[in-house]
């Protein structure tokens, strides 16, 4: 996966988009990076481009997976926001067509991301550790 030698080093790693596509000797990205939050307390994950079309299910699957809960963070993918590949009706079946109808209402993309992933269930430590693991005040 390319992330043992700085985490080996005592490196803080923030794993882009959870490793959610791909393979690597053919078990899936995600399902190896899994166990290292167990081993490594810097080790950190990204959830921003889990909304799109093509990674469905991974922030359900974020959202189960043990150990990992304090190590999600928002980053922000700018301008994917602004792609056809992200649409809070991608996720119709994970929440309510209600709360996604209030969710699309947003007219700032990445405010409506925000939403949607609080929606889901996303805690709100999600959206501000970034600062604390980037040392930014």
């Amino acid at each position: 996966m390319g992330l043992e030698l700085p985490l080996s080093l005592g490196v803080t790693v923030i794993a882009a988009h959870i490793a959610s596509t791909g393979k690597n000797n053919g078990k899936g990205k995600f399902e190896r990076l899994l166990p290292l939050f167990q081993r490594v307390e810097y080790l950190y994950t990204d959830i921003y481009s889990l909304t799109q079309i093509n990674k469905l299910g991974y922030l359900s699957d974020a959202l189960k997976a043990p150990g990992i809960a304090d190590r999600l963070i928002y980053g922000s993918d700018w301008p994917l926001q602004f792609f056809p590949l992200v649409s809070p009706w991608f996720q119709l079946g994970r929440v309510s067509p209600r709360t996604l109808w209030t969710v699309a209402k947003h007219k700032n993309k990445r405010e409506r991301d925000v939403a949607l992933k609080l929606a889901m269930g996303f805690p709100d430590p999600v959206f501000t550790r970034s600062a604390r693991v980037l040392n930014v005040q």
